[in-house]
C-alpha cells in the first residue's frame, strides 16, 4: 500500500512538472519576441511599463542604493510618491530583482520584461493546480491553465505590470476560499 501511494506521488509530480513545463513552453513561444537577439525586434513591452513603471521602480531602487529613503518621486508627473506609490510596488518582493540591475537601463528593462513572463507563468501554473483539485483531468486543468495564462485580459494587460503581477495570487485565493468552505461544511456536519 505505501509503494502504490510513493507510486502515485511521483506520478502526480511527473504530471505537475510536465504541465509546468509545457506552460513555460507555451509562453516563451507566445511572448517569442522578447528572447530574439534584436533589440530593436524585441521591444514588445511599451507604453506604461517604459514609461512609468520600469523607470519608477529603478528609480527608487537607486535612491535606496545611494543611501536616500525615496518618500517623492519629482521626475515624474510633476511628483508623486516615492515608497507609499502602488504603481511602484516598492516592496514587493519580485521587483526587488532589479536591484543588482540599476545601473544597467537596458538590463533592467530586460529583467522587468521577464518578470511579467513568469507572473503570466505563474497564473497559468496556479490555475492549472487549482483545476486539479477541482477534480478537473490533466488536459481539463492544461486547458483551463492555457486559458487563463493567454486570455485577453492578460495580453491587453501586459503593459501594466501591477495587474500581471497580481494574477497568480487569483488561483490561489480560489483554493483557499474553496477549501475552507469544504473544511467549514465537515467540521459542521461531523459532530
Amino acid at each position: 500500500m505505501i509503494q502504490a501511494s510513493r507510486d502515485h506521488s511521483f506520478e502526480n509530480r511527473r504530471e505537475y512538472y510536465g504541465a509546468v513545463l509545457l506552460l513555460a513552453v507555451a509562453v516563451m513561444l507566445f511572448w517569442w519576441r522578447i528572447w530574439i537577439p534584436s533589440p530593436a525586434d524585441r521591444m514588445h513591452f511599451t507604453d506604461d511599463i517604459l514609461i512609468k513603471d520600469y523607470p519608477t521602480r529603478v528609480g527608487l531602487y537607486r535612491s535606496v542604493l545611494a543611501g536616500h529613503i525615496p518618500l517623492w518621486d519629482p521626475s515624474q508627473f510633476g511628483g508623486w510618491p516615492g515608497l507609499a506609490n502602488c504603481e511602484a510596488g516598492f516592496f514587493y518582493p519580485f521587483n526587488w530583482l532589479l536591484l543588482p540591475f540599476t545601473g544597467s537601463p537596458e538590463t533592467a528593462f530586460w529583467v522587468v520584461e521577464w518578470m511579467v513572463l513568469l507572473h503570466l507563468l505563474l497564473s497559468g501554473v496556479g490555475t492549472y493546480r487549482l483545476a486539479r483539485y477541482a477534480g478537473l483531468s490533466t488536459r481539463g486543468a492544461m486547458l483551463a491553465a492555457v486559458a487563463f495564462t493567454f486570455c485577453g485580459f492578460h495580453c491587453a494587460h501586459k503593459k501594466h505590470t501591477n495587474m500581471i503581477f497580481t494574477r497568480p495570487g487569483c488561483p490561489g485565493w480560489c483554493w483557499r476560499r474553496n477549501d475552507g468552505s469544504r473544511k467549514r461544511t465537515r467540521s459542521m456536519y461531523s459532530g
